[in-house]
């Protein structure tokens, strides 16, 4: 049965994207037969659809499916982010390779190089959405669901459960947590799945619950024995995931190398490369002056319900710990009452409790005396961070980046201080779209330190693109 559902999949999978092909390829064809043709350099008519398509689009096809196979797009599964730039990669690489066979065996005359171009444009979109879509599709009918059992019920067993959650297209589905103890047995974490039994159960409920995936992440102080008892029943199933409980957050983003027959682990830092910081500051110097131009009408327009609701500067400074540990002033839309202090602290002696959820946040995740109503709404979808574009463009910043930390926090940063003070803060990053307001502080700290051990541009493309999503569904905000 499990063989027939892979089949299945695989079949679908290679269908859909020679599917996917075939439409990009008329819609390209459109474009330039259609849109393009007005153009004076378009006048003249393209090659034929049907000599195209006849002389190659096999081929092509052929090719399409050889590298996204290399690329174990058809046996591995991947969270969305990661499958889009697999996908990039290897749309990109099949039709430099279909140009290169084009030119080679010169069948030039034969195909329209402005269709090419195009449909290698639509593709970069359209591949990531269809596999997106299809293998939601296959999930939710049965076929590309996998049952998994989480080996543990700690907070990184939790956090391992939410994460799976949140990605539908995985089709991976967290049946139940195996716990340490029989005391546990019969609650729910994560959201309501439940605890099916202990880690002495494992063989069992892996024949029962259907089982193709274990992860392990149980406390260190079990770490051995729980591994020893998953490794027992490793011939019953496809995978046996390990996440180490390490109790802290340094090795984020660990690396597992191979020093000649010896196992390391190596700890990246990307982000403190001065390459690599070169090449993001020309990025995000270029894209940051063209959001400013973009955003300009916006600006204008905020200022003004800033200024016609509360009498005062638009404008509201705050110094920051740029990199190194210098100080900057950070440029915000003004959100909160000018007698914000006193509003503040008459509300903490009358609400003890909002206190002590300042001390743990530092904010106020409910009612916030001190914010006007523009504010409120500017905070909703955190439209009063964008002046600090300009604090980009002067080199303050990054748009992405670890959070912009005050001068008073670095005392409570700790040691992790050392690390994240050799960057530029961002006006956004990971905590922005991965909880912004409803993580704690500790977490957050986690996030930047991930972020500067596995910085590339991709990521920092992915947090652009999600915090879009983040701010139009107003996620975590406060």
């Amino acid at each position: 049965m499990n063989l027939w559902r892979k089949l299945a999949c695989l079949g679908t999978l290679i269908v859909t994207d020679m599917a996917v092909l075939f439409l990009v390829f008329l819609a390209s064809f459109f474009v330039r037969d259609r849109v393009l043709s007005f153009l004076p350099a378009f006048r003249q008519p393209p090659v034929p659809l049907n000599v195209q398509l006849g002389s190659g689009f096999a081929a092509g096809a052929a090719v399409l499916v050889l590298i996204f196979a290399s690329l174990k797009l058809y046996s591995r599964r991947f969270s969305f982010w990661e499958e889009t730039r697999l996908l990039v990669e290897g749309v990109t690489l099949a039709f430099l390779l279909i140009m290169t066979m084009i030119f080679l065996f010169r069948s030039y005359t034969l195909f329209s190089r402005t269709v090419i171009v195009v449909g290698w444009v639509l593709s970069l979109v359209v591949f990531p959405l269809g596999r997106h879509l299809v293998k939601i599709l296959l999930g939710r009918i049965g076929l590309w669901r996998k049952n998994i059992l989480v080996l543990g019920t700690g907070e990184t067993a939790r956090r391992i459960a939410r994460e799976i959650r949140r990605e539908e297209s995985l089709g991976l589905a967290v049946v139940g947590f195996l716990s340490e103890s029989k005391g546990q047995v019969g609650r729910s974490f994560a959201g309501g799945i439940p605890v099916v039994g202990t880690i002495g159960d494992l063989r069992r409920l892996i024949a029962e619950l259907d089982v193709r995936d274990v992860v392990v992440a149980p406390s260190r102080r079990k770490q051995d024995t729980v591994l020893g008892i998953a490794k027992s029943c490793e011939h019953l199933v496809e995978n046996i995931r390990v996440v180490p409980e390490t109790g802290g957050d340094y090795t984020s983003g660990v690396r597992v190398e191979e020093l000649r027959d010896i196992i390391t682990l190596s700890l990246p830092r990307n982000l403190a490369k001065p390459w690599n910081t070169l090449i993001k500051n020309a990025f995000e110097f270029f894209l940051g002056f063209a959001f400013l131009i973009l955003a300009t009408p916006l600006l204008l327009l905020i200022a003004a319900a800033v200024g016609i609701e509360s009498p005062g500067p638009v404008l509201f400074t705050q110094k920051r710990l740029g990199r190194g540990g210098k100080e900057f002033k950070l440029i915000k839309f003004r959100s909160m009452h000018r007698d914000a202090a006193s509003r503040l602290a008459a509300y903490f002696h009358s609400r003890p409790e909002a206190r002590r959820e300042w001390k743990k946040f530092q904010k106020l995740r409910g009612h916030d005396p001190r914010v006007t109503r523009v504010g409120r709404i500017l905070r909703s979808f955190s439209l009063d961070e964008l002046p600090q574009l300009l604090n980009v463009l002067a080199g303050d910043m990054s748009l992405v980046g670890p959070r912009p930390y005050l001068p008073r926090e670095k005392s409570r940063i700790g040691p992790a201080w050392e690390f994240i003070g050799r960057v530029k803060p961002g006006l956004t990053g990971l905590w922005q779209v991965r909880g912004r307001s409803r993580l704690s502080f500790r977490a957050r700290l986690a996030l930047d330190e991930y972020y500067i051990r596995n910085w590339s541009l991709w990521l920092d493309i992915v947090i652009l693109l999600q915090t879009v999503k983040v701010l139009m569904a107003r996620e975590g905000a406060f």
